[in-house]
């Protein structure tokens, strides 16, 4: 292999598994859980689509402005990253405020960075946290992609499957949501609540809200996801353990799987390096002693 043809620019992926096509796969894995929403609120279907054409719009039209500025190919994040963001925000969001949540998220948390691999958050979670920080009277409710946590699960199981998403994110946290419940609910005695009220066990902090479409395709983006193996199961623990932190701790967000994810991705950089200077001095370790001896 020539030196010309080693590819020097993130992402790093290979050939069989493009960036492209391990971008579409989340937007197929995740036709289940919007069949799923639209089934249990037909009603939706209408404004769903609208809201589409609005994200896709929007976001081509930044792809295409800096594929020319930058002088490269148009790449699809907006298309995939649109279609989850569809899926975050409520139905009833108004279409000029989706536009504006899609800009923010594809400008501010994709483009300034350099776009495709580079992204230290995904752009549709930051999107989708714009409108909650911004507009919380019209983004209050839960997305239409979190409507079936079965349907979030068969897609992550299809990521995972295909090689698209790695299973460390999700078991992880649901290792950190079922430890953390677990001992929250220890530490809560019925004495401190004469009504009898405990916080939710882990299993209905896994099924409830946004947590399952986060865990399935939000958290798992490889685009922002973790790298090491070590640093995907940090990852998911953390997420899993803010996640129940807010929703008991912070009874603003009764959900509070979005900042959860935000604050656990924004980890992911460190959880990487820390990892991997850890696989640094293992090896220099074994390498002084094998010359040792």
């Amino acid at each position: 292999m020539s030196l010309a043809s080693v590819t020097r620019t993130a992402p790093h992926v290979r050939a069989a598994r493009n960036s492209e096509r391990l971008q579409l796969w989340f937007l197929i894995a995740s036709l289940p859980a919007a069949g799923a929403g639209l089934w249990l609120q037909p009603e939706a279907l209408g404004p769903f689509g609208l809201r589409l054409m609005a994200v896709w719009l929007t976001g081509a039209a930044w792809e295409l402005w800096f594929s020319r500025l930058r002088q490269r190919p148009m790449d699809i994040a907006w298309l995939v990253q649109g279609w989850l963001l569809a899926l975050l925000v409520p139905v009833d969001v108004p279409l000029p405020l989706v536009a504006v949540a899609m800009s923010f998220g594809m400008v501010i948390g994709h483009h300034v960075f350099g776009g495709a691999g580079r992204s230290p958050v995904n752009p549709a979670l930051l999107g989708a946290l714009f409108l909650q920080f911004g507009y919380p009277e019209v983004a209050a409710s839960a997305g239409l992609g979190s409507a079936s946590w079965l349907a979030c699960a068969v897609g992550g199981a299809c990521l995972v499957w295909v090689g698209a998403a790695s299973i460390r994110v999700p078991l992880g946290i649901v290792i950190g949501v079922m430890v953390t419940a677990t001992l929250q609910n220890l530490n809560t005695g019925l004495a401190d609540h004469p009504d009898g009220w405990r916080p939710p066990d882990g299993m209905t902090h896994l099924l409830m809200g946004q947590l399952m479409f986060c865990s399935a395709f939000i958290a798992t983006d490889p685009g922002s996801a973790a790298l090491t193996r070590v640093a995907r199961w940090l990852h998911g623990l953390l997420l899993g353990t803010l996640t129940v932190l807010l929703r008991v701790l912070d009874p603003t967000h009764p959900d509070g799987v979005l900042y959860a994810t935000l604050l656990a991705g924004l980890t992911v950089p460190l959880l990487d390096h820390v990892a991997v200077r850890r696989a640094i001095r293992a090896v220099a370790a074994l390498a002084t002693r094998d010359g040792a001896t």
